[in-house]
Parts: structure tokens; sequence; C-alpha cells
């Protein structure tokens, strides 16, 4: 599965390189991160992209989601 999620966020860097703004990737890359246990990176880009479309409801979902692995997180501190 690791090895999975290495191929998946080589593929998704890659696309940035090319359209470093491209809004779908961007989200991806985070969920990424997110999977990575790199949640606090991952909400930097949520919120920037939630910033640019208010109304995108994919992304809510997702800044959700890493609110619980946050709070999730405190718990077992």
């Amino acid at each position: 599965m690791l090895g999975e999620l290495n191929k998946e966020k080589e593929a998704v860097e890659q696309a940035l390189r090319i359209d470093s703004d491209h809004a779908e990737l961007l989200h991806h890359y985070a969920k990424v991160l997110i999977k990575e246990g790199k949640a606090n990176e991952a909400a930097v880009i949520i919120e920037r992209l939630i910033e640019q479309d208010i109304r995108n409801e994919a992304l809510y979902e997702t800044y959700i989601y890493y609110q619980r692995i946050r709070t999730d997180c405190r718990a077992l501190a």
C-alpha cells in the first residue's frame, strides 16, 4: 500500500509541475498528504482552495475529514 501511495504522490507531483494552480490536482495532492499523515500541510492547501471556490462541496468534505483526523490525534496524545 505504501508503494501505491508513493506512486500516486509522484504522479500528482508530476502533474502539478505542469500546472501548479490546477485546483483538482491540488485537492488530490492534499488528500495524498492526509494519507501520509501530513494533515496540517493538506489543510493549508484545502483552505486556499476553499477561498478560491467557496461552493465546492468536495473541498469541505476533505477539510472536515482533516479536522476529524486532527481531533483524533489530539485525543490519542
